[in-house]
């Protein structure tokens, strides 16, 4: 590990620099509740033939105070209950496990420091297993907060079940007409989208991403080998897509009115609910699929929008019935339009079957 000084320095440092919550003479803590000699430890990790591994775990500090992260006990009580992650993230036998871990209430990060190894020097660590103790650590931090979003979602899934045609075409920022408005409610013109962009510009389906962005201000990003992101912005109006692909590729002045970032203040992101709204989801398995699969999507939901429309189906079935009509409709490769036109039909036909049953 090092010399016995520079291993007695961090030990040190761990347990009882300014900021440190102890929980007896210092802040170190591992497995047990036994009283840690801080000299013994500094021998036992300078002598070790192994590798010792240092661990800094962090959160902010609204976090930390939100979900009771803000005392050494909490943290402690979250290393033990992951010690199995920990040990298999490390390749390392849980009973050949040791660790020691400190808690620094620092101002803006509160954080624990853990240090790790195996007590007859075996284990590695992979980027993997740096991933896997990150997930574990991360999902045990916020359940709460996981479970807390759960519960919305599913009661936003109970509410969607009962939005009516009127309130789905009440859109806060585009007039796109009603099938299209309807599409936007349900998320398919996003599952849409991602298939237009696929073709159109030869982009494998799962390099597509799509975000939820309530301003409707950013109209589309792309992301470069070196991770810069180019944005599309102008305000919610289709006159301006409209008019450029008629004047394509020359821009002429437009009765669109001009964006104004200060006037916006901000703008939000989300991930998409994929679980509530099928048709998104539905339209990323077609792309996968290939074939008539996407024409198949398609059909069917022309058809169950019409349907919500005349108040013949719920909003959410939408999404059931276009998930269900790739499950049931035959997809091939096609050779010609009519392979295309065939898959639509039997796609409408099965919706109008579903509904009549």
């Amino acid at each position: 590990m090092g010399t016995r000084e520079g291993v007695e320095k961090l030990v040190n440092y761990y347990a009882e620099r300014p900021g440190v919550e102890k929980l007896s003479k210092h802040g170190l803590f591992s497995q047990t509740d036994e009283k840690i000699n801080l000299d013994e430890v500094a021998d036992e990790v300078s002598n070790h033939n192994g590798i010792v591994w240092t661990h800094v775990i962090s959160l902010k500090r609204e976090d930390a105070e939100r979900l009771g992260y803000n005392n050494a006990n909490a943290w402690k009580s979250l290393v033990r209950r992951n010690v199995l992650e920990i040990a298999k993230a490390h390749k390392i036998e849980p009973s050949d496990l040791q660790w020691y871990g400190a808690f620094h209430n620092t101002t803006h990060h509160p954080h624990i420091h853990l240090l790790v190894y195996s007590k007859s020097g075996q284990g590695y660590l992979t980027n993997n297993g740096i991933e896997s103790m990150r997930s574990a650590f991360g999902n045990d931090i916020f359940k709460n907060e996981q479970y807390k979003l759960f519960e919305m979602l599913t009661e936003i899934r109970d509410e969607l079940k009962n939005v009516t045609v009127e309130q789905a075409l009440n859109h806060p920022n585009w007039s796109m007409g009603a099938k299209i408005t309807i599409d936007s409610a349900s998320m398919m013109n996003k599952g849409l989208e991602i298939i237009e962009a696929s073709r159109l510009f030869d982009v494998e389906g799962d390099r597509i991403d799509v975000v939820v962005h309530r301003e409707s201000i950013i109209h589309s990003l792309v992301e470069y080998d070196d991770n810069s992101v180019i944005a599309q912005l102008g305000l919610p109006d289709m006159r301006i897509p409209i008019q450029y692909a008629v004047t394509y590729p020359d821009r002429y002045e437009s009765p669109v009115g001009e964006l104004k970032l200060a006037d916006i203040a901000k703008m939000t992101f989300f991930e998409p609910d994929y679980k509530t709204f099928e048709c998104l989801t539905a339209c990323k398995k077609a792309l996968d699929t290939g074939g008539t699969a996407t024409a198949v999507v398609n059909g069917a939901n022309e058809e169950a929008n019409a349907l919500f429309r005349q108040g013949k189906i719920s909003f959410l079935e939408i999404g059931s019935l276009v998930t269900e009509s790739l499950n049931a409709v035959k997809t091939i490769n096609q050779k010609n339009v009519e392979d295309v036109l065939n898959a639509d039909a039997l796609a409408r036909e099965f919706v109008r079957r579903t509904v009549n049953k």
